[in-house]
């Protein structure tokens, strides 16, 4: 049993060995396949490498080849370059040097005419210098034979004149033997001797240097032109020294448009241009306050016998712009009714219509106030232009604002104007109720401070009703339209004046100006009393003597005074 199965063992030895030879042949054999694989692996990468480093020096070539094309292609591009700019500039220098020629040969041309011109020039100033050097010597001649005999009068007036000043120096140093060191003393001996005659000259002097002073009023102006005028002119007539100290009053003026309304006006004395224009500068105050110290806008109604003024309370918490409705120009000196419209939403129906901005209002420009109503699709704004220049209002320009109105109440403005300004005797008739007063918190103390204002003044206010009442204040306005007939009847009855006013389309132009030197120089020769003097002063070049002016008129000597 043993023995079998040694054999047994000893046989699969021998087959295993034998698989295992065999196995060894055929590794050998694979790996014999896969050297001779790598082999032939590494002769195709040889070859791989062969033709692309073949194919590397082809591409190489041909760049290189490229880049000496495009080299070449730049130099000539370059040279083709040059060679066209040297073409222009040499066109461009030639174009320069023909126009720069052209310039210098007529600079040329013009320098010598203008030397022609000078020459020319010169020889007509030389002989205008012959012809004056002529008439002056003939000039000359004339004066000595019509004037010399006068002239000689008065050199020896006048050598009279300062020998008695130094006699009578002599005998003032004479008379003062002790007090010949002492100023005080010979001050008011030469003032006693010479005082009135050198006080006429000194305030003559101060007369025509006087002008308004910053701050200064027009009361203490007017009062210091009449006290130089009197001690000026004390030995000429009355009426002459009220002319000249009116002239001068005016002349001193520091407002310009000031002068120009006291000289257009019809005022015969100081006085009256005083009360003139303090009215002027009332005009342009658009704010005034009351007694109680509340802001009031004022509408100012000018009529022939008075001037008022209604108060208007408005709220100032939100107000409404009133615009141009088209372009206008207003005339110099003209008051015109302008349509205007609601700038935005309206946020009320009544409302006060002021200036727009009284820091910023238009020079020359006032807007009067009423009290309007914003629901209407236009809205008149009544416009003054009180200068002596054209105003352009252009389409959506602000012309007035709006407040609301809360209450309306009627007071004569006696901050600004004084008792004699007002016409004596006046009646004033009003329906408006005044119990809206009753509303104050101590009524009764604003009425009596009221009325003890309204006393300085000799005025009265009647009440009345509504029907009778035609145009005392800023509620009795019209309440219907133009056309009725019950309004025009009342009108008619009251007899109520239209305001003069005019409604401006188109600007004008054709207008020439009215203060020209051409203008000023024919309304000057049209008047009788200043044509002399005028032909005077340009024919002789001066002031004509009074033996000249003494045959003219008495205006005209005042003028001649001046």
């Amino acid at each position: 049993m043993a023995g079998c199965g040694n054999g047994e063992l000893l046989a699969l030895l021998a087959e295993m060995k034998k698989s295992m030879e065999a196995g060894q042949e055929e590794m050998k054999q694979g790996q014999k396949r896969f050297e001779k694989e790598m082999c032939s692996g590494q002769e195709r990468m040889e070859e791989m490498k062969a033709g692309l480093e073949k194919e590397m020096r082809s591409i190489q070539e041909r760049m290189e080849e490229m880049k000496a094309g495009l080299e070449k292609e730049i130099r000539s591009v370059q040279e083709r370059m040059e060679q066209e700019l040297k073409k222009d500039i040499v066109s461009v220098k030639e174009e320069f040097s023909n126009i720069v020629q052209e310039k210098m040969n007529a600079i040329e041309d013009k320098v010598a005419s203008f030397e022609n011109k000078v020459v020319s020039v010169e020889t007509k100033v030389l002989k205008m210098e012959e012809c004056i050097d002529k008439v002056q010597e003939d000039i000359g001649k004339e004066f000595e034979q019509k004037f010399g005999k006068e002239i000689e009068s008065l050199k020896k007036q006048i050598f009279h004149e300062h020998e008695e000043s130094k006699g009578d120096a002599a005998d003032i140093l004479e008379t003062l033997r002790d007090q010949r060191h002492d100023f005080q003393a010979l001050s008011s001996a030469l003032e006693l001797r010479f005082g009135e005659k050198c006080t006429k000259e000194y305030s003559r002097l101060q007369l025509n240097s006087r002008y308004q002073k910053a701050g200064e009023s027009l009361q203490e102006l007017a009062a210091d032109i009449q006290r130089l005028s009197h001690l000026a002119f004390s030995d000429y007539p009355i009426e002459t020294r009220q002319d000249l100290a009116l002239q001068h009053f005016i002349d001193s003026v520091r407002d310009p448009e000031t002068q120009k309304a006291l000289r257009l006006a019809d005022v015969k004395d100081i006085g009256s241009a005083l009360i003139f224009a303090h009215k002027i500068e009332v005009a342009r105050q658009p704010h005034a306050r009351t007694d109680t110290q509340s802001e009031l806008s004022l509408l100012r109604i000018r009529t022939l016998i008075s001037h008022h003024s209604f108060g208007l309370h408005a709220e100032l918490e939100s107000s409404q712009k009133i615009i141009a409705k088209t372009d206008i120009s207003l005339s110099p000196r003209t008051e015109c009714v302008i349509p205007g419209l609601v700038a935005d939403n309206r946020k009320f129906r009544f409302g006060v219509m002021d200036y727009p901005d009284t820091g910023r209002a238009r020079a020359g420009m006032l807007v009067a106030s009423s009290v309007v109503d914003l629901s209407k699709s236009v809205i008149k704004v009544r416009v003054a232009n009180i200068s002596y220049k054209t105003k352009i209002l252009q389409k959506g320009e602000v012309l007035a604002t709006c407040t609301p109105v809360t209450c309306i109440e009627r007071m004569c403005k006696v901050r600004t104007f004084l008792p004699d300004d007002l016409v004596q005797n006046l009646l004033q008739d009003t329906d408006l109720d005044e119990t809206g007063m009753l509303n104050f918190k101590k009524p009764e103390g604003q009425i009596a401070r009221w009325i003890q204002r309204l006393q300085e003044y000799d005025m009265e206010i009647r009440h009345r009703k509504g029907s009778a009442h035609g145009h005392a204040d800023a509620l009795s306005r019209r309440p219907c339209s133009e056309n009725c007939n019950y309004c025009s009847t009342v009108e008619k009855k009251f007899a109520m004046a239209e305001p003069v006013v005019c409604q401006v389309i188109t600007p004008s132009t054709s207008e020439s100006d009215p203060w020209s030197d051409e203008s000023t120089r024919k309304d000057q020769l049209a008047v009788p009393e200043i044509k002399p003097i005028i032909e005077f002063k340009e024919s002789t070049g001066g002031k004509p003597s009074w033996q000249d002016i003494a045959p003219f008129h008495p205006t005209t000597k005042r003028y001649w005074a001046l």
